[in-house]
């Protein structure tokens, strides 16, 4: 792994914006996946743009809006729109809402493809390095993962997938 850096910090530069609260609506893999598009927007242009994970949360149907979903299939959805809208333009509620065809199609980032990381963690480590990147934790349904502020999380693994963008390594 010569061409890995031991480490690597997304926050340090100014494209990287603070998390949203999604609350008790269960879309994180709405927010990460916008996340990870807004930071390699920025890394490509050097700009900050905050994109909206509330135009996923309502007219993505392939994923369950605030019942879960998959980055996986977000990515796709996103592919197949033509782009996703900017978070001004469809403004984050942390609910589920009808969508709104109008603004469905006003696009500000589109993407042509993504990459899946491998299972290692080496795989996951040359992929951050490069970009920040979704990731699924794997969670006890207590949401342990709730009361996290930083640091190394060591809370019980379990069956339920938590999507988070990683932003650093090392």
């Amino acid at each position: 792994m010569a061409d890995v850096p031991i480490a690597v910090d997304w926050r340090s530069h100014p494209f990287i914006l603070p998390p949203l609260d999604q609350r008790r609506c269960e879309c994180c893999w709405a927010l990460a996946t916008a996340a990870s598009i807004e930071g390699l927007y920025g890394i490509r242009t050097g700009l900050s743009l905050q994109l909206s994970a509330q135009l996923l949360v309502d007219c993505d149907d392939t994923n369950r809006g605030c019942r879960g979903g998959s980055p996986r299939k977000a990515f796709k959805w996103i592919i197949k729109n033509g782009g996703i809208s900017k978070e001004e333009d469809y403004p984050f509620t942390a609910q589920q809402g009808e969508c709104n065809e109008s603004k469905k199609k006003n696009h500000a980032v589109s993407i042509s493809g993504y990459t899946a990381v491998g299972k290692t963690e080496a795989d996951l480590m040359k992929a951050v390095a490069a970009q920040p990147v979704v990731a699924g934790l794997a969670l006890e349904k207590d949401n342990a993962y709730m009361k996290y502020k930083g640091g190394i999380f060591e809370g019980p693994c379990g069956p339920y997938l938590h999507a988070v963008t990683v932003i650093g390594i090392g």
